[in-house]
């Protein structure tokens, strides 16, 4: 420093990395019975994660850095299957079942806890009507979906400053 008799330090007040890394795999095997009235669909994907979350903050009692490392890891299968049966060649109904999941949350662990939650999961189920008009030039469908989510975590106002509070008083 240019001043005399000032004492000066640098200090870093905060720190944070994220990664992670993953493989996905995905198997489907569509089929046609009965020369093309009836069709199936089946898949089924794997999802394997691995994350982590590196976090530096003054610690509650000086300002020296308290590094927090969380590492967590999921593999999740999600399936799907469906099926279309066209009892004339121009219009079919079909019904659908899909599963989804949403990665584990990258923040900090839900309140008074020191694992993440589990990933949240998803369930669809459709149906309707297929059709295919003037030679197949003309395609789609008309459908109904039920939609379910199971898992997920909705952030409330304050959530972040009452996990804050909880954390500082250990």
């Amino acid at each position: 420093s240019g001043l005399p008799n000032l004492r000066t330090r640098r200090y870093r007040n905060n720190q944070s990395e994220t990664g992670s890394k993953g493989i996905t795999m995905q198997v489907a095997a569509v089929s046609y019975y009965f020369n093309g009235k009836l069709n199936t669909i089946l898949g089924l994907r794997r999802d394997d994660t691995d994350r982590f979350t590196v976090a530096a903050a003054p610690g509650p009692n000086n300002a020296e850095l308290v590094l927090t490392r969380r590492e967590f890891g999921e593999a999740v299968n999600t399936p799907t299957a469906g099926v279309v049966w066209y009892p004339i060649p121009q219009i079919g109904p079909f019904f659908n079942f899909s599963e989804s999941f949403s990665g584990i949350p990258l923040g900090d662990p839900m309140l008074n806890s020191k694992t993440q939650p589990d990933a949240p999961r998803g369930r669809t189920k459709e149906y309707g009507p297929y059709f295919r008009l003037l030679g197949e030039r003309l395609q789609g469908s008309v459908r109904y979906y039920d939609s379910i989510s199971d898992g997920r975590i909705v952030n409330a106002p304050g959530l972040a400053n009452i996990n804050a509070m909880w954390n500082a008083m250990g």
